[in-house]
């Protein structure tokens, strides 16, 4: 059975001393007591600085940088909780993203905490959700054939950044894939640097834009190699749309569309692609402001009508369709790759904290106290 190194070591005289949790505001915070000083250094190797630090004292300071994502109750709740053998479960992810946030601030083993995926409410930012905080998606593809594209749907945007800063830090993968996915492709709805790796989900936006226009573009490209007049009307259509110039490379309209989000870049992408009685039925994505020099008028249904009557043949069918598969085959890939490099960095991150605390080689990915009474 593998020794915990920090499992009986209390430190500078810490038994019995309290962490005195306060956001700096002046007013009375929290006190938490240390009950298990040699528990708490083998699990926080922030929290064990910080009482190397102060030495002898009996009382520690412990001030909250506060932000949107911690608070003095969710550090107070970490602290009393990586104490315990098995902690309290927070089923809603809310609260257990702020605790997690914490964990990851002070270099916290998170191993304790990964039983609370199983009783964590929603599991997805997919699904019925309240019209406030919801992002909804035309969806001229849904038939009783056929499920809603990956981009379509509802989508709660507030809980999608909670559960992947939930799957970062407790290393859930297919959470992250899934939530990656939605927070890239499936809502332009802002979101905040998400701490746990300080991920930033615009820069990631942006990046990967650029990657969905050279996905059209090469699709685009093989059809102008068996069909040149289709590949020149789709190009046209999509230009008509302001989702900008098919016939050159992303470098070339990277200025012209980098106020879009992938998601408003694939609403757009997909209307422009429809036949046109289903343009009819749903609302165009207006470019965004900058993008060109006024906002394009949408003239609703009249406008669609009249160029059903006059514009003749729809595009073709099944090469728009190969189109959209394309791009949802690509979203697909690259959210696997993501969820995949993410978890890289929290794992290395992890077991470097671990190896700091003094675990031995064969315990860097089990936590010491499940060794024991797992």
């Amino acid at each position: 059975m593998p020794h915990d190194p920090q499992g009986t070591e209390e430190g500078p005289s810490t038994a019995g001393a309290v962490f005195r949790i306060s956001d700096g505001s002046g007013k009375r915070g929290s006190d938490v007591r240390i009950s298990q000083p040699g528990l708490l250094r083998s699990r926080s190797l922030g929290l064990r600085k910080l009482i190397d630090e102060k030495g002898v004292k009996q009382e520690i300071p412990l001030q909250v940088d506060f932000s949107t994502d911690i608070d003095c109750a969710a550090v107070d709740w970490v602290v009393k909780e990586l104490q315990q053998q098995e902690p309290d479960i927070d089923p809603d992810p809310k609260g257990l993203a702020r605790h997690c946030t914490v964990l990851w601030k002070y270099q916290c083993i998170p191993d304790p905490f990964k039983s609370q995926e199983n009783s964590m409410k929603p599991r997805s930012s997919s699904g019925s959700i309240s019209s406030a905080d919801q992002q909804s998606s035309i969806t001229p593809s849904a038939t009783p054939s056929r499920a809603p594209r990956c981009w379509q749907g509802r989508k709660k945007h507030q809980t999608c950044r909670q559960l992947i800063t939930i799957a970062i830090v407790l290393g859930l993968r297919e959470i992250l894939e899934d939530e990656i996915k939605t927070a890239i492709w499936g809502t332009n709805k802002e979101m905040d640097v998400i701490i746990p790796l300080g991920l930033d989900i615009k820069a990631m936006r942006e990046s990967e834009l650029g990657k969905l226009f050279t996905c059209v573009y090469q699709e685009i490209t093989e059809i102008g190699d068996g069909n040149e007049k289709l590949a020149k009307s789709i190009r046209e259509t999509l230009k008509q749309h302001n989702l900008g110039n098919f016939a050159k490379t992303w470098r070339r309209n990277q200025e012209e569309l980098g106020l879009w989000t992938p998601y408003d870049f694939l609403l757009g992408v997909e209307n422009a692609l429809s036949p046109p009685e289903l343009q009819a039925q749903q609302t165009e994505p207006v470019a965004p402001v900058g993008v060109r020099e006024l906002r394009p008028i949408n003239w609703g249904g009249l406008f669609h009508k009249v160029r059903v009557s006059m514009s003749g043949p729809s595009l073709g069918q099944e090469e728009t369709a190969a189109i959209l598969g394309a791009l949802e085959t690509h979203i697909s890939e690259r959210r696997q790759e993501l969820a995949a490099e993410l978890m890289r960095q929290r794992d290395s991150t992890v077991r470097q904290w671990k190896a700091k605390l003094g675990w031995k080689e064969e315990s860097l990915d089990l936590d010491p106290l499940y060794q024991k009474y797992g």
